[in-house]
This record gives C-alpha cells, structure tokens and sequence, in this order.
C-alpha cells in the first residue's frame, strides 16, 4: 500500500511538472505569436505609410501638372484679350465718343 501510495505522489509531482511546463511552453507561444503580430503590424504600417506616400506624390504631380496646363490658358486668354484690345482700342473709343456725342 505504501508503494501505491508513492506511486500516486510520484505521479502528481510528474502532473505538475508537466503543468509547469505546459505554462512556460504556453508563454513562449504566446510571446512569439505576439512578437509576430507586432512584426506585422510593423510591416503593414509601413506598408501603408510607403502607399500614401506614392498616392500623396502622385496626387502632387497631377495637381501641378493641371494648374500649369490652366496656367497655360489663361496666359493664352489674356494674350487673346490684349491682342483684341490693341486691335480695336482705337475703334472702341471712336465708337464711345461718337455715342456720347450723339
């Protein structure tokens, strides 16, 4: 009966050993899978932060680009303006005064 006995107690020392170490191995999982989500986050983040970066200098581009190309007409305009102005000036002024007399 004793020998039952110290088997018994042999056993449950062996059960929290295993539990012991089931704990530690659950914590080393624990750490690692932590340790990798926190690497993917990282990456993703960065990720993120690399495609703003693109879409936001894209955007940039695409903005100077069109503000030239309006620039550009509007320039084209007021040539077009100036150039009407001193092919008629002399005429329009003519005209006002021969409306203001009559």
């Amino acid at each position: 009966m004793e020998e039952f006995v110290k088997r018994i107690l042999e056993i449950d020392q062996q059960a929290k050993a295993m539990t012991v170490d089931m704990d530690e191995l659950r914590r080393q999982a624990d750490d690692a899978l932590k340790e990798t989500l926190d690497a993917i986050q990282k990456e993703i983040k960065q990720d993120t932060q690399q495609q703003i970066e693109a879409f936001k200098e894209k955007e940039l581009q695409q903005s100077a680009e069109k503000l030239k190309k309006k620039t550009s007409e509007y320039q084209s305009i007021l040539q077009s303006f100036d150039e009407q102005y001193e092919k008629n000036k002399d005429f329009w002024v003519d005209k006002l005064v021969k409306n203001a007399i009559e």
